[in-house]
C-alpha cells in the first residue's frame, strides 16, 4: 500500500502587527502585538531588540526587564511556524524608557545643644 505524499510546508506565517508597549519604566517594559497567522499554525514568536533577538516564546507578550534608563530601544517580533518558516519582521517599535528616579538627599539639620 503507498503512503499519502506529505506536502512539505513552505509557506512563510505572516508578520505579527500592532506591536505595542506598556508598563515603560526606567529598567522594563511589556511588549504586546496581534497573532500572527500561518495555514499550519505559528510555533514561537522572535523578539528582536536593536536587531538582535532577545527572547522565543509562545505567547503574544514579553516582558524585557534588561533595559538601562533613559535610553531609546528598538523591538520588532517575527513569528516561526513548526516547520522552521520564518515570517518577515513585523513593523519596528522605537520605545524610550523612562529616567531613573530622583531621589531627594535629607536635608541635614544643625544639631542643637551640646556634644
Amino acid at each position: 500500500m503507498a503512503r499519502p505524499l506529505l506536502r512539505k510546508d513552505r509557506s512563510r506565517p505572516s508578520a505579527p502587527a500592532r506591536l505595542r508597549a506598556s508598563a515603560v519604566g526606567p529598567d522594563g517594559l511589556t511588549l504586546t502585538w496581534a497573532p500572527a497567522h500561518d495555514d499550519r499554525g505559528v510555533a514561537v514568536y522572535e523578539v528582536w531588540r536593536d536587531g538582535r533577538r532577545v527572547a522565543r516564546t509562545r505567547r503574544r507578550r514579553f516582558a524585557d526587564g534588561r533595559l538601562r534608563a533613559d535610553r531609546r530601544y528598538r523591538y520588532a517580533v517575527r513569528a516561526v511556524d513548526a516547520a522552521g518558516n520564518r515570517s518577515v519582521v513585523g513593523r519596528t517599535l522605537l520605545v524610550r524608557t523612562l529616567p531613573s528616579p530622583v531621589h531627594d538627599e535629607p536635608a541635614v539639620v544643625p544639631a542643637t545643644g551640646a556634644p
